[in-house]
């Protein structure tokens, strides 16, 4: 990946930005990422949106795609897919029964069945839940290198006893996944709060609202 890109330039605002200045309220997640000199806290995205992202709310998909090898998630049995973090472009088969869905799916594959694939999608959750379900999958690595290694260890019957999960478990048809990407392990902390979500028929806040409701 080349110096300066958009993914570079977005990380070292969010780490040296608004965010950095505001750690109460951490929770475990960003509390090992400051450990690690990246001082981010979970109640800190929406003031961080506003201006740690700042000049970075126009990064597109299309721009993010660009960053990494593409990869294809249909690969799954013969490659560790299961557990990592994958960002992709997705066609849904069904989109006019559908009330909405994410064109561009953050999610972390936990379950082959061909020709489907079932991945827990963060993008259906707002940023607080979003960072609360990636302090529960973080602790729930099969090492702490954060690199090529790492991958969450994504069984149902441990998934299954988080409640952030179920508004994200999505199912996709392997054949309408388009450029896929993987996102390396030391950068998921920035990569879920990209705004590279592009829900279709229904607004983002909406979704989320949809999603919080179905907690309780």
């Amino acid at each position: 990946m080349a110096e300066n890109s958009l993914l570079d330039k977005f990380k070292k605002s969010l780490r040296t930005g608004s965010a950095a200045k505001k750690q109460k309220g951490a929770v475990g997640w960003f509390k090992s990422k400051i450990q690690q000199g990246l001082s981010l806290a979970k109640r800190t995205f929406k003031g961080a949106r506003g201006s740690a992202i700042q000049g970075m709310s126009g990064m597109t998909p299309k721009e993010l795609l660009s960053q990494y090898p593409k990869f294809k998630l249909a690969n799954g049995p013969k490659v560790q897919v299961k557990g990592q973090m994958f960002f992709f472009q997705y066609d849904a088969k069904y989109k006019a029964e559908l009330p909405y869905w994410d064109r561009f799916p953050m999610a972390i594959p936990f379950e082959f069945k061909p020709p489907h694939l079932y991945a827990i999608n963060l993008h259906y959750l707002p940023p607080m839940a979003r960072a609360n379900l990636m302090d529960a999958l973080l602790g729930r690595l099969n090492n702490k290198k954060m690199d090529e290694t790492t991958f969450v260890k994504a069984d149902w019957e441990v998934l299954k006893k988080i409640d952030e999960v179920y508004p994200c478990v999505k199912k996709y048809l392997l054949s309408n996944i388009k450029l896929a990407i993987k996102i390396p392990a030391d950068e998921w902390d920035v990569a879920i709060f990209l705004p590279v979500a592009r829900f279709q028929k229904m607004s983002e806040k909406s979704v989320w609202k949809d999603s919080m409701r179905s907690l309780g």
